[in-house]
């Protein structure tokens, strides 16, 4: 029995250096492997996709007020005239504005780019003249005007943040009366009902 238990020892000890190697070389190969996959520098933070396109559309529908503000003083006087400018000036400099402020250079000069080319080509449209109805027409030349409003809202307004900054940007600020409640964040929330839509408050703790 003494020769026995001699004799398995040292192949437990053995075996035992033997798994504890193995572990290290699986250690070692994760650590590996996570090296390789971020490169020398630390791996970067979770991203998630993030919509600001209501600040565009409000800067756009400022100045769409703005100008109607100034048709209503029918383009005359200091106010009118102030007005309408103003106007005009939102709405071709109030979306690149908002990409810069973001740090997307890029797509702030793309958005200008649309904003004056798009209402040309539909002016053009319209000073071709129509025969008969011009309904169709019309309608043509004020979608192609309107193109830029909704094309930089739904497809250009949109970038990747960290999910935190994500999570923060969607919220609404805290009362301190809530906070002490243990309500971390605010956001809006939407239902849809028989008889219309339905706005209500989220939080979450």
């Amino acid at each position: 029995m003494a020769l026995v238990l001699w004799a398995l020892l040292p192949c437990g000890r053995a075996a035992a250096a033997e798994l504890s190697g193995a572990d290290g070389v699986a250690a070692t190969d994760s650590r590996a492997g996570s090296h390789d996959a971020c490169g020398s520098s630390p791996c970067p933070p979770p991203t998630e996709r993030h919509w600001y396109g209501w600040q565009t559309l409000a800067t756009d529908g400022a100045g769409i007020a703005l100008i109607a503000v100034g048709g209503g003083l029918k383009f005359e006087g200091p106010i009118g005239v102030t007005a309408a400018s103003v106007g005009v000036g939102s709405l071709f400099l109030g979306g690149p504005i908002v990409h810069i402020a973001h740090g997307r250079w890029p797509i702030g000069v793309l958005d200008l780019g649309l904003r004056l080319t798009l209402p040309i080509v539909g002016g053009y449209i319209a000073g071709q003249g129509c025969y008969g109805e011009c309904g169709a027409q019309a309608f043509a030349v004020l979608m192609i005007g309107l193109a830029p409003i909704w094309i930089d809202a739904a497809l250009l307004a949109r970038e990747d943040v960290p999910v935190e900054s994500a999570r923060h940007a969607r919220g609404l600020m805290v009362p301190r009366s809530l906070a002490r409640l243990g309500v971390a964040e605010l956001h809006p929330t939407t239902l849809r009902m028989r008889g219309g839509l339905a706005l209500g408050l989220g939080g979450s703790f």
